[in-house]
């Protein structure tokens, strides 16, 4: 068989970080793996069936690189029927996506090829990090502040908040370093 991801793999997303099982119904717990900052992901299984959704966890200590992840962009495109009515609904299509949302397709298309693969060399290089979502952020007032060494922008943004984009661009005019991994994003 293959062998048990290491602790760093997890955090990437390369396997789930505890087993359990729970009855059906109610709310589910999740207990977050202490230590550095990172991203999980959480399966959950139901008979067959089955879906992954990556959540970000924040270490205790603050670092000077900010990574935030598309939470909007894989959300508002994946095609999860929120509503019932047999249409999905995407911001692509011009529906609204409900928040919170498990994902129709399980990972983004994009999980591990690009947002784990960044993070997995932040991780082998040494940089600390701190880990976030653009919801978050534009539900917030707080993590782009000149105390930053940078944000990295984790794969597409496809759609992103105009008080985000008017705060990335205050962070970046006033001489914070933004970085984009992700193709058409800010558009």
């Amino acid at each position: 068989g293959a062998a048990e991801p290491t602790r760093a793999e997890r955090r990437r997303g390369a396997g789930p970080p505890t087993r359990g099982r729970e009855r059906s119904g109610g709310e589910l717990v999740v207990r977050a793996p202490g230590g550095d900052s990172g991203v999980y992901v959480l399966t959950v299984r139901a008979g067959r069936d089955s879906t992954s959704v990556p959540f970000a966890v924040q270490g205790e200590r603050s670092a000077p690189i900010l990574v935030v992840l598309p939470a909007v962009t894989w959300f508002g495109s994946d095609p999860l029927d929120d509503d019932r009515d047999g249409f999905p609904n995407t911001l692509e299509n011009g529906s609204e996506a409900a928040y919170p949302r498990l994902l129709a397709r399980g990972l983004p298309y994009d999980f591990r090829d690009r947002v784990a693969a960044l993070l997995g060399f932040l991780d082998d290089q040494g940089v600390r990090y701190d880990v976030t979502t653009d919801l978050t952020l534009a539900a917030s007032r707080s993590g782009l502040t000149g105390e930053r060494e940078g944000v990295l922008l984790a794969g597409p943004f496809r759609w992103i908040s105009t008080e985000l984009a008017r705060r990335l661009r205050r962070y970046a005019a006033g001489g914070g370093r933004v970085a984009s991994f992700g193709a058409d994003s800010l558009r």
